[in-house]
């Protein structure tokens, strides 16, 4: 029976239940919420506040990518398949080829795959539990799952976000909100 609300609830995704869900979930992570609810990762986003949540224009990926290369570091989460890979890395040294967008930070090296990216979000919510608030750029792909999750560091002396980043998250916001022309 469960099955079946959460095939029904795939087809028709209701903004209430994603909303209920997120605010009586013990966990802070979207992901599973949204394996819970069985919809894509990128349904969560689409129904969070404005003040939470900011679609960006996926057609300016490598813009973004420039802006958050200017961040001093950056924490990286790469979902494929049966791995999650995790890492905090510089990703200032970036190039163009093609199809793919290229990362050559210190230590990550990566390839994003431009034409695989449908949905980019500029996220900024309270994870709950006494945790920090999460400041995240987040790239999905045609199907809604996650393709690549940006996340600004704090300091590890003060615990605090570097001014520094904290106004390049808010430009690109300001800079590559989707319809920012309208």
């Amino acid at each position: 029976m469960l099955y079946m609300k959460i095939k029904k609830l795939r087809t028709t995704v209701d903004k209430e239940i994603i909303l209920k869900a997120l605010r009586e979930s013990k966990t802070p992570y979207t992901a599973f919420i949204a394996r819970d609810l069985g919809i894509p990762e990128q349904e969560i986003f689409k129904v969070l506040p404005s003040e939470e949540c900011t679609e960006l224009n996926h057609a300016m990926l490598p813009e973004i990518m420039t802006e958050l290369g200017k961040c001093e570091s950056v924490f990286l989460i790469v979902k494929s398949g049966g791995a999650v890979l995790e890492i905090e890395s510089s990703i200032s040294k970036q190039s163009a080829s093609g199809e793919y967008y290229n990362i050559a930070g210190e230590p990550a090296h990566m390839h994003i795959i431009s034409r695989s990216i449908n949905t980019i979000f500029a996220v900024h919510r309270e994870p709950g539990s006494g945790k920090p608030m999460k400041y995240s750029i987040q790239f999905f792909d045609f199907e809604g799952k996650p393709a690549l999750k940006v996340y600004l560091v704090q300091d590890k002396q003060t615990q605090k976000y570097r001014k520094e980043d904290m106004a390049i998250f808010n430009r690109i916001k300001e800079l590559y909100r989707l319809n920012n022309n309208e």
